[in-house]
């Protein structure tokens, strides 16, 4: 026998028995270790994602900043989403219908109910089409795209060494966390996102692959973008029963627009989803041109306009306006199918109504226990978990976000009313629960 056959079968020997340990439920250490491999992908691909739109957002657009859209002139407002909408939408209409699937519906669809293999194919299309739509100014966010891919890098290590259904799917959480670490440096927030929207299974073999995995896309995320957070904002805040009634109040009002929000999603979904995809895309892309000439804050992700109300550096009429046109521009974004997240809109609009708020308050008090921006950042927690109906994960993105752990107390009550206003007054689900029954009213719940 050859030198190298004889490695070739030594090698698959290993295999073989790390294939059969991976079957049993307590295989720790192999999973742990698959784990942190699992988060080197996952953060590359997020890497290269975020670098590649910053360049391009910093040296084509010749943007001061990634996110300052507002600078463009009138009529690059509005002819770059429409020209986007237009080209991807003709892209799409060229793509096999299955690989234009993309997005965290899709992967907690196949997560369920295909056994979490995510296709090389559509992992494609989400990379360059999430960049193409983020750099067109579409109201969205990073996320949707990061989950894609951190998902698919855990399940490509899974099938190219061949393991249990089980362990690809660990493989696939793990991927996902360290995605949403590397995207918004939340290593937390991942591993709680990790298990209370994707996986929706709690175990130790889960648990530890989830956190070493997310660590490492945090650690990936410090070295290329630095540690500071998401939002450099300082409030003033006091704990008193008396802003009690107020954060269950500004809770109530972001639950509704929460219940807006995924109200929106779901009715144009169902209304267009037989449209052919270029018309869905143009069209799109077309309306969030007319809105940014008069809002210019609604393109792309939206972090400045949230920062400069958390400020208090907008007054109170102009947040209602752009509160309205977010929701609007996200409404159709989303509801139309294009390959961009939804979760760093919900913070952005979560934001400026809680600024607005904060500023009625000030004005309404004598004596303010909390200001404009501590009310900010309570909304953007309270929007989030209203919205994705998912209270931990808000709570953990809050609080890494700001970097603000004496928000936390405050945070569980707005968030805690936020999302049972939409789901008990509304009857609304966590959107992408919605999603799924809006593309397919036939679709069950999770069948794990």
């Amino acid at each position: 026998m050859k030198i190298s056959e004889r490695i070739t079968a030594i090698l698959q020997r290993q295999l073989d028995r790390l294939r059969l340990r991976l079957a049993q439920p307590d295989a720790l250490l192999q999973l742990s270790a698959l784990g942190i491999i699992a988060g080197l992908l996952a953060s590359a691909l997020i890497t290269a994602f975020r670098l590649i739109l910053e360049m391009l957002q910093t040296y084509a657009l010749g943007l001061p900043h990634v996110e300052r859209y507002e600078v463009l002139p009138a009529e690059w407002r509005f002819l770059l989403p429409a020209a986007g909408g237009i080209l991807l939408g003709v892209i799409f209409h060229f793509l096999p219908a299955h690989i234009r699937q993309v997005g965290i519906g899709y992967v907690i669809q196949q997560f369920h109910r295909h056994q979490a293999h995510l296709p090389l194919g559509n992992a494609v299309v989400q990379f360059f089409g999430g960049i193409a739509a983020l750099f067109a100014g579409f109201s969205g966010g990073r996320e949707g795209p990061g989950v894609h891919l951190g998902a698919y890098s855990g399940s490509f290590l899974g099938r190219v060494i061949d393991l249990p259904n089980n362990s690809v799917r660990i493989l696939v959480g793990s991927g996902v966390a360290a995605a949403i670490a590397a995207s918004f440096n939340t290593p937390l927030a991942g591993v709680i996102f990790a298990m209370e929207v994707i996986v929706l299974q709690y175990t130790l073999a889960s648990f530890i692959p989830v956190i070493l995995a997310a660590s490492v896309g945090a650690l990936v995320a410090t070295a290329f973008f630095g540690s500071e957070p998401a939002f450099a904002v300082e409030f003033r805040h006091l704990t008193a029963l008396i802003e009690v009634p107020f954060l269950l109040l500004m809770g109530l009002i972001i639950g509704v627009l929460a219940a807006i929000f995924v109200h929106g999603v779901e009715n144009t979904i169902r209304r267009t989803k037989h449209w052919p995809i270029w018309w869905r895309f143009s069209l799109a892309g077309l309306a969030t041109g007319l809105i940014a000439l008069m809002v210019p804050e609604v393109l792309g992700v939206g972090y400045d306009t949230a920062e400069e109300a958390a400020r208090g550096n907008l007054l109170f009429s102009w947040m209602l306006v752009i509160i309205a046109a977010k929701l609007l521009a996200t409404i159709l974004t989303v509801g139309m199918g294009l390959p961009v997240g939804l979760i760093a809109p919900t913070l952005v609009i979560g934001a400026v109504a809680g600024g607005a708020f904060g500023l009625l308050v000030s004005t309404t008090m004598e004596q303010s226990y909390a200001d404009a921006s501590f009310y900010a950042i309570i909304g953007m927690g309270a929007m989030m978990g209203a919205t994705l109906q998912a209270p931990l994960t808000a709570l953990a993105t809050m609080l890494e976000l700001t970097g603000t752990p004496d928000s936390i107390l405050p945070a569980m009550v707005a968030i805690v009313a936020a999302s049972l206003t939409s789901q008990v007054l509304f009857g609304k689900d966590g959107i992408f629960k919605a999603i799924a029954r809006a593309q397919d009213p036939q679709r069950t719940g999770p069948s794990l």
